[in-house]
């Protein structure tokens, strides 16, 4: 469940006109870091749980709808529209022509009805408060049909991350709970180039994101030990922002 508001997406989106190179990344590289004090405890939606662990999905993958920040309303993602069944138990999400993962494959409602239905089969940590009483399945490549055992307040809002296909097909349920989840394919504005487990994750933009390519050439996530690391980092130039301002 994408439980976080996606708070390093938003700085992205606003300040990625002006942010400024950092992190010892060449002049021509428009890159934002960001530190937290909390690390990433792993890379893979299924079994991770740190806020900042979301925060890197939140660039990574994208999910079918999306929440409005004022009040929480469905709002368009992968699919563009969709429309309920008068009992409410059936929804059909209609997807945006020429989806894309970044690797250039294509985004299907085939990988979306099989995150849901691996999810919900397999318990998945952070997917299966969202999908447990849910079917899905592909009708067309662009449409997606979900069907719920239960009237659920939830629906339309499926805002899980949606992983890809190609690449968990070769995981079982229990090999993907262990899977370290390094890929670089995902369907966020951003994804995964290089991982240090305690140390950074960083990000390049997705030349197929369904937005368009952002502005900035590449996101770090730093992660810092104690809070007068993060806030020397930051007076000193290495980073550009602070997720959460030490008190004192």
């Amino acid at each position: 469940m994408k439980a976080v508001g996606g708070f390093v997406v938003a700085l992205v989106a606003a300040l990625a006109i002006s942010a400024a190179p950092a992190f010892g990344q060449d002049d021509e590289k428009v890159v934002l870091t960001i530190g937290y004090t909390q690390g990433i405890d792993s890379m893979n939606p299924v079994r991770g749980v740190t806020v900042a662990a979301y925060e890197a999905w939140n660039m990574h993958y994208a999910t079918l709808t999306d929440k409005a920040a004022d009040d929480f309303s469905v709002t368009p993602g992968l699919a563009e529209s969709w429309e309920g069944s008068d009992d409410g138990k059936r929804w059909v999400y209609q997807l945006r022509d020429g989806l894309k993962w970044s690797d250039g494959a294509p985004l299907t409602a085939e990988d979306i009805a099989d995150t849901i239905n691996r999810s919900a089969e397999e318990e998945w940590l952070n997917h299966s408060s969202v999908t447990g009483n849910l079917t899905a399945k592909a009708t067309s490549p662009t449409t997606l049909e979900v069907t719920s055992k239960v009237v659920d307040p939830k629906l339309p809002t499926l805002d899980v991350y949606i992983l890809p296909k190609h690449v968990i097909d070769e995981y079982d349920a229990k090999a993907l709970t262990k899977w370290n989840g390094q890929t670089e394919v995902g369907s966020g504005p951003f994804t995964l180039a290089e991982f240090k487990k305690g140390q950074f994750a960083r990000f390049t933009a997705n030349e197929n994101y369904w937005r368009g390519r952002p502005a900035l050439d590449e996101v770090v996530i730093r992660t810092f030990n104690n809070a007068d690391a993060i806030v020397a980092a930051l007076k000193s130039g290495e980073i550009d922002f602070i997720h959460d301002v030490p008190e004192g």
